[in-house]
């Protein structure tokens, strides 16, 4: 969390368009992909909306030009449905860009493994990119407690909010809304 996510996938679009790839966004759910369309800039759609679309189009090709695809939040795609999409791709005629971006220590897909930490393990090196320096929290020890937050240790993350009086429990919608 903070770490330039949205601010470097739009670049990377950027870039990609200015190469002649049509960009296109996917991700687990239609909010997800109306989020990272605003994030973006892109045409988005959910990853069951794509797949179907591409099973319905032309069965040999179904990119008719270079084609840039970001499915966002990967960690949340399960194996099946991430080898669909990779399937879908690999009939394509035209060069085909895949970006998978999440996190694969974050949920876990339902019912299936997570697609993102198996392909991260068999990847090599070179082709993976990470983002770890977080931007968004300007205090160092929020940036700890975020980071406290992403290895699953809440009960410290919260405690270090809590101790810097950036947390506060209150006992009803009330008391929230008067706070706020």
């Amino acid at each position: 969390a903070g770490a330039g996510k949205s601010t470097t996938l739009g670049n990377i679009v950027q870039f990609f368009k200015n190469e002649g790839y049509e960009p296109q966004g996917v991700a687990l759910s239609w909010a997800a992909a109306d989020v990272l369309s605003v994030e973006t800039g892109m045409v988005c759609h959910s990853i069951d909306q794509f797949i179907h679309s591409k099973n319905n189009g032309d069965p040999y090709n179904p990119f008719d030009r270079p084609t840039l695809i970001l499915v966002d939040e990967s960690g949340l795609v399960g194996v099946h449905k991430m080898l669909t999409l990779l399937e879908i791709i690999k009939k394509s005629k035209h060069p085909v860009k895949v970006i998978l971006s999440g996190d694969s220590t974050q949920l876990n897909p339902i019912n299936d493994p997570n697609s993102l930490e198996l392909i991260t393990k068999i990847l090599p090196e070179k082709s993976k990119s990470t983002l770890d320096e977080i931007r968004r929290q300007s205090s160092r020890s929020h940036r700890e407690a975020v980071k406290l937050l992403r290895t699953g240790h809440s009960g410290q993350a919260l405690y270090i909010f809590h101790q810097q009086e950036v947390l506060h429990l209150l006992e009803n919608q009330q008391d929230v809304i008067q706070k706020v």
